[in-house]
């Protein structure tokens, strides 16, 4: 196996290694494949990096520096948030966080869809990077997919396939556009795949709103704060934006992205209603 990495350093120039299939990993041979690894970071490739593509397996594997982690969006739950909320304060209070950067992946269980790209848009806001597999920013795939349908220019040539989109050219189009004006923002903001290191994250609770999710992370020593905060599917919420960004001097908070566009360069610290999964990033001074 250390040939078989060699040689794709060599001819093919990769960086990294994803462990599929991880599941198959137990603990008695997570040392000798570690090892395996790192005979592949050596003085002029300081960059290299390993994962699995299990949670659980990926634990196992040792001095890396990705960890990775994921957020289900399951099928029964009594709120989004709450759920949401337990699973990344169980990560947030996982020691693995502290000393390698966090490769995030929402794996949507639940038929029902309308939470998931809000949450991949909170994996692109969280400290590290969203994992997201080759057409899935247009589709939507359950955990019971595994396979995406690629076609190609020619079959001898990888460098020729594509996956292959079921959905309608429009909405395909749209989505991407999406994609492209939320990492555009992130990136301006400084806020894209930046390292956790720079920044304490916490998950803020807002009484009375049960289906509000409300993610910091506060910056040092700065003390820059960036929000992000969306209602779920719900009755849309009544909300007062000076109850998840604070109160302040100011009267309006400067706004980075907006899902929806319901407001634009500004969030005014004021009442206002929240639609169902309009997702509002905030960065301000505290």
């Amino acid at each position: 196996m250390q040939s078989i990495i060699a040689y794709w350093k060599e001819t093919i120039g990769i960086s990294g290694i994803m462990v599929s299939n991880s599941t198959n990993i137990v603990p008695e041979l997570a040392p000798s494949l570690t090892s395996i690894l790192e005979s592949a970071a050596d003085a002029e490739s300081d960059s290299f990096v390993w994962f699995a593509d299990n949670v659980e397996a990926d634990s196992l594997l040792q001095n890396k520096r990705l960890c990775f982690f994921q957020l289900l969006v399951k099928r029964r739950v009594f709120t989004r948030t709450e759920d949401i909320s337990a699973q990344l304060n169980a990560i947030l209070s996982n020691r693995r966080a502290s000393f390698c950067s966090p490769l995030w992946r929402i794996i949507q269980e639940s038929e029902d869809n309308r939470d998931y790209f809000s949450l991949q848009t909170l994996a692109s806001f969280l400290p590290g990077m969203n994992l997201i597999h080759a057409g899935e920013e247009v589709e939507i795939f359950t955990g019971d997919v595994d396979l995406i349908s690629w076609s190609y220019s020619d079959r001898l040539d990888y460098a020729t396939y594509w996956p292959v989109n079921s959905v309608i050219a429009r909405e395909s189009n749209q989505r991407v556009s999406a994609w492209t004006g939320l990492l555009t923002q992130l990136a301006g903001a400084g806020l894209f795949a930046t390292a956790w290191s720079d920044c304490n994250v916490s998950v803020l609770t807002v009484p009375q709103h049960e289906n509000l999710l409300v993610v910091r992370r506060l910056y040092t020593p700065n003390a820059y704060m960036a929000t992000y905060f969306v209602s779920f599917e719900t009755l849309n919420a009544y909300t007062n934006i000076a109850d998840i960004v604070g109160s302040g001097f100011a009267e309006s908070v400067p706004l980075v992205y907006n899902s929806k566009r319901t407001v634009s360069h500004s969030l005014p610290r004021t009442w206002m209603y929240l639609r169902n999964n309009d997702v509002f990033i905030v960065m301000y001074a505290q």
